[in-house]
């Protein structure tokens, strides 16, 4: 006999266990079924504008995030080979007091996630690899694969979180694939004692050039620095998280101002992946709303 949960969230990564708190903190029992058998987000930061974090402290992740996050004083925008900004803003609140924060997307995964755990009516589960539903007149039967076995969950409504790969996409009839956006994003995670002492001050930094750009800003209590440089895409990299050869960067290091350099150099490694892109968008809902 199958299980019924009233929602379904397919993938336990930042969105799905976000939709999920949401709605269990309304009431409702959610299950999440994410695929991977030890659920951790990767990549590695993001920012975190004040229209987002005011929703976090609602939900009462305010202090655990506030210890892991940094929220920066300003935004310093330069060329690509000129240390000095040729514009700054300043970075302000939210009118409750909601900040602005820059941190490791492992950090809110892992809030969210015990967030979500601390409800009564959300369940999370691991290893449910989702595989195709078939609606019977608003039920839903959700198929997945667990431990090679199939698996039918009964619910009344699913929400698809499962990435840019999203099998619940093809299942509202979105079979495209994926096109290259003729740009790739490298990213690294500094020790903010190896990173140049610029780097570590709780700035947001934006390098533009013609052939690239780079944020980076410190993240985990200002114990690292987090980077991203994008670029025009050589070979398309298959998958999400490849390692890229930082020889591949030389030319870019070379034209780059000498704090941006030193940043490059400090690197310990590199992930790298095509940018891609689907266009234009398709109906991302179907049945009664």
């Amino acid at each position: 006999m199958s299980e019924h949960f009233p929602i379904v969230v397919v993938g336990g990564g930042i969105a799905g266990l976000a939709a999920a708190v949401a709605l269990g903190r309304r009431g409702h029992r959610v299950l999440v079924a994410e695929k991977r058998a030890a659920a951790s987000e990767t990549g590695a930061g993001l920012q975190l504008s004040p229209n987002a974090s005011h929703i976090l402290l609602r939900w009462g992740l305010g202090d655990v995030l506030a210890g892991a996050a940094v929220a920066p004083e300003r935004l310093a925008i330069r060329r690509w080979g000129e240390a000095s900004p040729f514009a700054t803003m300043p970075v302000e609140q939210g009118g409750d007091g909601a900040p602005f924060w820059v941190m490791l997307r492992a950090d809110l995964h892992r809030a969210l996630r015990r967030a979500a755990q601390s409800l009564p009516g959300v369940t999370l589960r691991e290893d449910h690899a989702f595989d195709g539903l078939t609606d019977r007149d608003g039920a839903l039967d959700l198929r997945f694969i667990v431990d090679r076995q199939a698996v039918t969950i009964q619910a009344a409504a699913a929400i698809g979180a499962d990435g840019r790969w999203s099998r619940m996409r093809q299942t509202l009839g979105d079979s495209r694939g994926l096109d290259p956006a003729r740009w790739e994003a490298w990213r690294a995670v500094i020790p903010a004692e190896d990173a140049p002492v610029e780097a570590r001050a709780p700035v947001s930094n934006l390098w533009l050039g013609r052939a690239a750009h780079a944020v980076h800003y410190p993240v985990a209590a200002r114990t690292l620095v987090n980077l991203v440089l994008i670029r025009r895409a050589g070979a398309e990299m298959p998958g999400w998280d490849g390692a890229g050869d930082p020889s591949h960067l030389a030319r870019l290091a070379a034209a780059a101002a000498a704090p941006l350099r030193g940043l490059i150099a400090a690197a310990p490694s590199w992930s790298v992946w095509t940018l891609r892109d689907r266009l234009p968008a398709a109906r991302l809902a179907q049945g009664p709303l």
